[in-house]
């Protein structure tokens, strides 16, 4: 009987991938990534676990478009100084651009949280990354220091 337990148990965890070793996160990057443009949306239980961030070049510096609170909140405002640049220095830092292709969905968990990434470089590549209840290496760091960066936007 207790053989039978702890066989299930184990079986549980392999399943859910709570078994496999963490992965080492890449070694950041030396210079900044240039960015176009930045999206970065967090899906989540509570209103104020929704939220999305973006920004993009203007004609008189940056573009911040940020929903808080499920959409109840929004913020649109212009930056002049040079928000992409940080950004692409978070980026670099978090390894943000071999997220690339990471589409997964953990489909044993009904609810949860999720996220989507969409960056564009300055020469045009499209990063695009998404997941729900599956994350790529390091992002948990990754998603404090952009909720930290733009946190001064929202106050």
């Amino acid at each position: 009987m207790v053989r039978a337990i702890v066989l299930a148990l184990c079986m549980a965890l392999l399943l859910t991938g709570c078994a496999k070793p963490a992965a080492e996160p890449p070694a950041p990057l030396e210079e900044p990534i240039s960015l176009a443009s930045f999206t970065f949306m967090a899906r989540g239980m509570t209103m104020e676990s929704i939220y999305s961030y973006t920004a993009e070049k203007a004609e008189n510096g940056t573009r911040l478009y940020l929903e808080l609170n499920c959409g109840r909140d929004i913020i649109d405002v212009t930056a002049e100084e040079d928000v992409l640049g940080e950004l692409g220095a978070i980026a670099a830092m978090y390894r943000l651009d071999t997220w690339n292709g990471f589409d997964k969905v953990n489909k044993w968990v009904s609810d949860g949280e999720g996220f989507t990434l969409r960056m564009t470089t300055a020469d045009g590549q499209d990063i695009y990354a998404n997941g729900s209840n599956e994350f790529p290496v390091n992002y948990y760091e990754a998603r404090e220091a952009i909720d930290l960066f733009f946190q001064k936007y929202v106050e």
